[in-house]
């Protein structure tokens, strides 16, 4: 049986893993090749802008639910788990991406990468076999360190808890405007989240008033991301996940979700999160190739829906057929 809350959390895992693809489509409407079509423009930056909030939230609700496990009492039972889970899936997915970036190459299809061929194998050294990939890299080094942030959770207080999530939010934000990582350590730009997803879970808020508060505010600040991200044309200044204003529409939209009243149950959907996060990517890039060559590029008023419901239906028919062949 799951019971409420984790019902609550299924949901927003559902939720956000709607919203990554929803995103990563956004992002195909907002190049160059619709400079010229405003409407397109206007729907791509809208539909990265108001899914923001997924990434943060996919990181709390691990915090959420890892956290309260102790790991710390039992490591190796603790990595063995998650190579299991996660590291096998994350390296057959890379090959497969490293794959298709060879065959994109030789085609002629990947330009960037023409003028060195080693260009896939050095992305993925770099913690990218394609670009979407780097979330589930950065998760690997944040599951090393797990143990570790576990033992800091249970022997501080909570006041000291919060204090130490604030300051990692801070460091997290600087680092996210100054200076790119390597992937090995670039979790540590998000401790912030995975930590806060532990506290909100220990403290949800109980003030209904309070949490319509928080769910306006998130909407009133992804909306307004979208506005001035069009205006400017900008995406590396207001979309990173530790900018301030997505720092907090994340942390108020987990928060409103932490205490919602639901009978839908989302577990089966939500269990295929990560598969669907990895296969849905490829999907739209496949997509994408074969109507901008065959057809030209569409305008985003009836390609990006169609797109988005093709991709998420068969995203998640072999995600079903992933759950199977990995035994999850």
């Amino acid at each position: 049986m799951i019971n409420q809350r984790e019902k609550n959390y299924d949901l927003l895992r559902s939720v956000c893993i709607v919203m990554v693809v929803l995103l990563h489509w956004g992002c195909f409407f907002c190049g160059q090749n619709y400079a010229s079509d405003k409407l397109s423009l206007i729907i791509g930056y809208g539909s990265q802008s108001i899914s923001r909030f997924a990434v943060p939230c996919f990181i709390m609700l691990s915090g959420a639910f890892i956290l309260p496990k102790n790991v710390e009492k039992n490591i190796k039972a603790f990595y063995k788990k998650s190579f299991l889970k996660l590291g096998i899936p994350i390296l057959v997915f890379s090959v497969l991406y490293v794959a298709f970036s060879y065959i994109r190459l030789f085609v002629g299809d990947n330009k960037g990468a023409a003028n060195n061929k080693l260009q896939p194998l050095i992305d993925w050294l770099k913690g990218e076999p394609y670009w979407h990939m780097w979330f589930v890299y950065m998760l690997i080094g944040l599951y090393i360190a797990i143990p570790l942030i576990s033992l800091v959770r249970n022997k501080t207080s909570q006041k000291v808890f919060l204090l130490i999530i604030g300051l990692c939010f801070v460091i997290g934000a600087v680092l996210e405007y100054t200076v790119k990582l390597p992937w090995p350590i670039q979790f540590i730009q998000y401790v912030g989240y995975f930590m806060m997803g532990d506290y909100i879970k220990r403290h949800p808020l109980k003030n209904r008033v309070l949490k319509i508060v928080c769910l306006i505010i998130s909407i009133i600040i992804l909306v307004g991301v979208a506005v001035v991200s069009y205006h400017f044309q900008d995406t590396e200044t207001f979309y990173p996940p530790l900018a301030p204003w997505i720092i907090v529409a994340s942390v108020m939209i987990f928060a409103y979700f932490s205490t919602i009243k639901t009978k839908i149950s989302a577990s089966s959907f939500a269990v295929m999160s990560l598969y669907i996060y990895m296969i849905s990517t490829g999907v739209m890039e496949l997509m994408n190739i074969v109507v901008t060559k065959k057809i030209g590029y569409l305008p985003a008023i009836y390609y990006l829906p169609v797109g988005f419901i093709i991709t998420m239906l068969i995203s998640y028919g072999l995600s079903k057929l992933c759950m199977k062949i990995f035994k999850q």
